[in-house]
């Protein structure tokens, strides 16, 4: 049982997580297990996630999304205007657009709404993303 009842919200992230895992999992012959190594979590977490047990946040629906290939935006569509700007298709897409100082007002934006880890994970990726595209320039 969770901590606290999930919101509203938090019950319909979780309902989309697994009506997307069910697609995935068949479709790709993944599992449960090969989730949790894939983002290092001890082995009932994306269970948890899944039964809405414990709530999703930013950081866990980041890693989720990269885990199955998906948008983060599928699971939470809330975070679409900050990870997506209008007429981008992915988030890679969007950040590549983006000059120096909007992918900083982005990730401030995101930093807000994840985890120190999700945050120190954010500041590397965003530097080797800056680093290539200067190197790419």
């Amino acid at each position: 049982m969770p901590s606290r009842p999930l919101t509203r919200h938090e019950q319909q992230m979780a309902r989309r997580l697994r009506d997307l895992w069910e697609e995935k999992k068949a479709k790709d012959r993944l599992t449960q297990d090969d989730i949790n190594r894939q983002v290092g979590w001890s082995p009932s977490v994306f269970s948890q996630y899944l039964r809405g047990r414990i709530p999703l946040n930013t950081d866990a629906i980041l890693r989720i999304a990269k885990a199955i290939r998906v948008q983060p935006w599928d699971i939470d569509p809330t975070l679409e205007p900050l990870l997506r700007g209008a007429g981008y298709a992915t988030f890679d897409e969007a950040f590549e657009s983006l000059s120096d100082s909007e992918v900083i007002a982005v990730a401030t934006q995101l930093a807000r709404r994840l985890d120190i880890d999700g945050q120190i994970d954010l500041v590397a990726r965003l530097a080797a993303a800056l680093q290539a595209s200067r190197e790419g320039s």
